[in-house]
């Protein structure tokens, strides 16, 4: 059996090929290499349908403005009003010699650095600037910088949570010494490193961002995370309800009292039935273990707040499953009955 794309796989595809010159938002689901899909070009709005195998593999593209084919509009005809449109006098672009596709790069003449190559394109879809002003801006052109004015462009980031504390520099070969303001941490990373990530590489701030971004957790992460933040690991049974539904909730914590503050906060008042507590990998393994035996009783919340995936319709028989010569009961079991009255 063939191995089949998912539809954000194949816009990801279609986007690095085309270079962002087309909008997909009209593409549904993915159904195979030769079925035909609209596609909506940034440039002339001309919405066209076109199979995914001749859209990257010949990287063909939209037949009004010609965008990825061999033909190309005349450039002062209908390029050059859409420039003048977006830049007005800011660039020069009286160099373009014939008529280049979009994809192509066009000698852009800048008022501070002079004419630097661009791509037709993305001044046209993106609003782009000169890539020399950029790197400027941003500090990339760090061989020209002393170590005082590297320093101000770091503690100006206000996306960095670093101090330059290096006492050399020459060029941008050289290794910087950075201080994490969180951790307090101290690593090596040349300036050109920084300046495209401009984040925190410590342990402490990797594992931060790897629960804020993670799509869930795993077992490795979850004990780094409650490890290196020093905090305790609690699985709560809930019973939710809000008058129109009620439910169970199965699922773990590092805060009790904020998760269920969250939980209320959509709309559910949350009843706990018990509360258990024990070493990070315990309380992991039991909470993908009970959700595991439960499946069949997966219920789906009208409001689908955050855990949703992690709510029953029954759960009988749910203490026979927990190991209680490992954990800690924090709040005995309260009669089913008895919360739902």
């Amino acid at each position: 059996m063939g191995f089949r794309l998912s539809l954000e796989k194949m816009i990801q595809n279609c986007v690095k090929i085309h270079k962002g010159l087309y909008d997909y938002s009209l593409i549904r689901e993915y159904v195979g290499a030769y079925e035909k899909y609209p596609i909506i070009c940034t440039i002339c709005k001309n919405t066209f349908y076109m199979s995914y195998r001749l859209h990257t593999k010949d990287k063909c593209g939209c037949g009004v403005c010609n965008t990825g084919n061999k033909g190309a509009p005349n450039f002062v005809e209908y390029y050059l009003p859409k420039l003048i449109e977006i830049y007005g006098d800011l660039y020069d672009f009286s160099k373009v010699v014939g008529n280049p596709k979009s994809s192509d790069k066009i000698p852009v003449g800048c008022s501070v650095h002079g004419f630097v190559n661009m791509v037709l394109g993305n001044l046209i879809s993106n609003h782009s600037e000169c890539i020399e002003c950029v790197r400027e801006r941003r500090g990339l052109n760090a061989g020209k910088l002393d170590l005082p004015t590297l320093r101000g462009i770091v503690k100006s980031d206000s996306k960095s949570m670093l101090e330059l504390i290096s006492t050399e520099y020459s060029t941008n070969k050289d290794l910087l010494e950075f201080k994490c303001l969180i951790s307090g941490d101290t690593y090596l990373r040349k300036w050109n490193v920084y300046t495209k990530y401009r984040t925190c590489s410590c342990e402490y701030c990797v594992t931060v961002r790897r629960r804020e971004t993670a799509v869930g957790w795993s077992r490795t992460r979850w004990v780094e995370y409650c490890t290196l933040n020093n905090l305790e690991s609690f699985l709560y049974i809930l019973f939710l309800s809000n008058g129109g539904e009620s439910f169970y909730k199965v699922g773990i914590t590092t805060n009790v009292t904020k998760r269920l503050g969250k939980i209320n906060s959509e709309g559910y008042v949350p009843n706990v039935l018990s509360i258990f507590k024990g070493d990070h990998s315990t309380i992991f393994t039991l909470e993908k273990k009970l959700h595991k035996k439960f499946k069949k009783n997966t219920y789906v919340p009208i409001v689908q707040f955050g855990g949703y995936t992690e709510c029953f319709s029954n759960i009988d028989g749910i203490l026979d499953h927990i190991p209680f010569n490992q954990v800690e009961v924090i709040t005995d079991l309260v009669s089913q009955k008895e919360v739902a009255a």
